[in-house]
């Protein structure tokens, strides 16, 4: 017969409570009393049931990972992969079990679905979230966003520190290499990683007063890609849209093609 929660609890000579903090929250076990739970439980191959767990607390024990990429593979991709593996790991250590979403629609907003799964919350890893961010708050479900910022309530952003990284490669160029004539490549720059990159350039070269790179043999590249830049970053940077700042060198993203036999 399985063993259950009380069981353990009865064996360690601990509450229930104690057994089920043992696996959500051990920092807050003292380390004798968490050592001699988990020594039972690993002797009874004990492991905590999470749907029971999630019932309890009227949650599906559910949560979304949903992302927009204009082309297959998904996860495959340098950014989306690494992403999702990071997210995996920490849902699973949180005893939650992760649904997947991914679609190249840009105004695909995954209602049906995760209506059907109820989830307790997603991460968004999707560009122009706004649509998407309402859609599932009035559901009451909490988001957080990967690489997006909003001005939305209520809903979390993890962001590279692009700006900052961009400085400290303009300070090594300038100074420690001496280079004065520095080009800026990128993809389109309403990407909200791109725009914060291309203002550390533009401000950079600005503040050692140098003169942007600038080429008339190349064409006036399309810096927006038909994407309108995320005005709350425009704002935090005191902008209230992109410059051309001599000539940006816009490059299309490299795709990766899924060849059906």
């Amino acid at each position: 017969m399985a063993m259950k929660l009380t069981d353990i609890a009865k064996l360690a000579g601990v509450s229930k409570a104690t057994v089920s903090r043992a696996f959500s929250h051990p920092e807050k076990l003292r380390e004798d009393t968490l050592k001699r739970v988990m020594d039972i439980a690993a002797m009874f191959n004990y492991h905590p049931n999470t749907l029971a767990k999630a019932v309890a607390h009227q949650r599906s024990g559910l949560v979304g990972f949903v992302m927009f990429h204009k082309s297959r593979p998904f996860f495959a991709h340098t950014f989306y992969g690494p992403a999702l593996d990071g997210f995996l790991e920490r849902a699973k250590a949180r005893g939650y079990h992760v649904l997947l979403g991914a679609t190249t629609r840009r105004n695909d907003n995954f209602e049906e679905d995760f209506i059907k799964d109820s989830i307790d919350g997603a991460v968004l890893v999707t560009r122009d979230p706004g649509p998407l961010v309402k859609t599932f708050h009035s559901r009451s479900i909490p988001v957080v966003l990967i690489n997006e910022e909003t001005e939305a309530e209520n809903t979390g952003s993890v962001v590279c520190d692009d700006y900052g990284g961009m400085e400290k490669i303009l300070a090594h160029l300038i100074e420690d290499r001496g280079y004065k004539d520095i080009a800026f490549f990128s993809n389109r720059l309403s990407h909200v990683c791109n725009t914060k990159r291309y203002f550390a350039y533009v401000d950079m070269l600005n503040k050692y007063g140098l003169a942007p790179y600038t080429n008339p043999d190349l064409p006036e590249y399309d810096v927006l890609d038909s994407y309108d830049p995320n005005p709350q970053v425009l704002a935090s940077y005191g902008r209230r849209e992109i410059p051309r700042f001599g000539t940006p060198v816009i490059f299309a993203s490299a795709k990766m093609e899924v060849v059906e036999k």
